[in-house]
């Protein structure tokens, strides 16, 4: 019985040990097509040259029929 308990407890810290361990996720460079789209927004944060109707076409702003701009209290 003590042998069992022992073998119990013993299997139980080494799967928590194993299961601690370190995975990184792997980082990627964007895609050509990517760093297109990071560009134009880039471009349109920095220098807001950009209309209206011309920012309107530019992802994320694309692909939704209403943009909502909200702002908080700073704390």
């Amino acid at each position: 019985m003590k042998r069992l308990k022992l073998l119990l407890i013993l299997l139980s810290f080494c799967s928590i040990v194993l299961a601690q361990g370190n995975k990184k996720a792997r980082i990627y460079p964007p895609t050509e097509e990517e760093g297109s789209i990071l560009e134009q927004r880039w471009d349109c944060m920095l220098r807001n040259n950009y209309t209206v109707s011309e920012r309107l076409k530019i992802f994320p702003f694309s692909t939704y029929k209403k943009v909502v701009l909200i702002s908080f209290e700073p704390q």
